[in-house]
């Protein structure tokens, strides 16, 4: 997430107009607010590390992953 936006996810959500979905962040204080500005009955931003995320194998029709590899200790060790 971006000090400029805000909430990276929520202007990735601005931009598609999605059906059910859910995204991702170890901050709290920015799951809170991303919740606040962009959640609703079909949209749902949860804390979780991305080492453990809480959802099924095959949940998902789409994933993307913004911001994140700066953050990696070992970066190329993830990437396929």
């Amino acid at each position: 997430m971006g000090p400029r936006d805000r909430c990276r996810t929520g202007r990735v959500k601005r931009r598609r107009d999605f059906n059910d979905d859910a995204a991702h962040d170890i901050a709290p204080r920015q799951i809170k607010y991303a919740n606040s500005i962009y959640g609703n009955s079909n949209r749902v931003f949860l804390q979780a590390s991305a080492f453990a995320l809480p959802f099924h194998e095959i949940s998902f029709d789409v994933v993307t992953s913004i911001e994140l590899i700066e953050h990696l200790t070992f970066p190329e060790v993830h990437l396929v």
